[in-house]
């Protein structure tokens, strides 16, 4: 899909800069990783809410912790150092 977007000219500016400095072949690929980094940041604080909300709804009973606690010191135990 080809997209046509307008941008200030100092962002072009910083892109040309990083094409020129070898750091992307070219400008789609800057826009294909900042696109990934952006919708990958969304998602992961949508991830996080989806979180949140399900430990608001059912947070954690006191045996719950003593159990992870005791997970937790049971996997360090086994470790060889």
């Amino acid at each position: 899909m080809k997209v046509s977007a307008r941008l200030p000219d100092n962002l072009v500016r910083e892109v040309v800069q990083l094409i020129e400095t070898g750091s992307f072949p070219d400008r789609s690929a800057v826009l294909r990783q900042a696109l990934r980094i952006f919708l990958d940041y969304h998602q992961d604080r949508a991830i996080d809410a989806a979180y949140v909300a399900a430990y608001t709804a059912q947070p954690e009973s006191g045996e719950d912790l003593r159990a992870a606690e005791r997970a937790g010191r049971a996997s360090i135990a086994e470790e060889p150092w």
